[in-house]
């Protein structure tokens, strides 16, 4: 049996190529709440915005194929006074090149001390 050993793959038709087929096409790690808000980590995001409380924009580096792509997300509210309370994140609008998703805790906006995000799909 041989060993097959690749850096990189990239499905026929995409323009950017992931480590593996199945990986996530991009990821997200913000800070939204502190004093230093802003991407703490991330692959495929070219910027997230802060757009108002509880409202933001993840921008991606390289677009997906379409707009029928998988984000899931998650967030947690205080971290500092050790009562994690974890948010929702519901995103709402979805363009081939960025997401936009509120956080809340019971229907109300708020800003997140964490989001995070993370999309399946494929890359243009």
């Amino acid at each position: 049996m041989s060993t097959l050993k690749v850096t990189n793959i990239q499905a026929t038709g995409e323009t950017a190529s992931r480590a593996v087929s199945g990986v996530a096409a991009a990821w997200l790690y913000a800070q939204q709440r502190t004093a230093t808000v802003g991407i703490k980590g991330s692959y495929n995001v070219s910027s997230w915005t802060d757009d108002a409380t509880g409202q933001s924009t993840t921008n991606l580096t390289n677009s997906m194929g379409n707009t029928t792509y998988h984000v899931g997300g998650s967030s947690s509210y205080d971290s500092t006074s050790g009562n994690n309370q974890s948010g929702a994140d519901e995103v709402w609008i979805v363009s081939a090149s960025s997401t936009k998703h509120d956080t809340a805790q019971n229907t109300t906006l708020l800003d997140c001390d964490f989001v995070f995000d993370i999309i399946h799909g494929d890359l243009a």
